[in-house]
């Protein structure tokens, strides 16, 4: 005769780890790590859009790692584009962020390789957020 063993009841404890792995997931979507493999994400203009990239970095990590973000942002639009980057520092209330313009032509791309030091020579970890203004819209 072959007893069971009763298991407690694992139901509906996997959920909530699955919802934070998907949203650590999308979180992830939007960073733009450099490696092979990885295919980067894009960002388009859009008027008085605010974009927010949650989490980058330039700083070591464990075991010699070197975290780095890429940005990419695209102009869709058919005229130039003007928009701002801001650096939100960790830990920081950011009452008064560092702020960068710039603008973009019509149909057009720029990368950003290591965001944090090429835009605001800053070591750490930090949001980024972008505000569009394209003057006809378009995303």
């Amino acid at each position: 005769m072959t007893s069971k063993r009763s298991r407690p009841s694992s139901r509906g404890q996997a959920l909530p780890l699955l919802v934070a792995a998907l949203a650590s997931a999308s979180a992830l979507g939007l960073i733009l790590a450099r490696g092979p493999g990885r295919t980067p994400a894009t960002s388009s203009l859009a008027s008085g859009v605010v974009w927010f990239l949650p989490a980058s970095a330039h700083a070591p990590g464990a075991n010699g790692a070197n975290w780095r973000t890429d940005v990419e942002v695209h102009n869709a639009g058919t005229t130039a584009a003007t928009y701002t980057m801001e650096l939100l520092a960790r830990d920081a209330e950011n009452l008064a962020p560092q702020s960068r313009s710039f603008s973009l032509s019509p149909q057009q791309s720029v990368r950003y390789a290591d965001a944090l030091m090429g835009m605001f020579s800053f070591t750490g970890a930090a949001a980024l957020s972008r505000t569009g203004a394209a003057t006809d819209g378009r995303a």
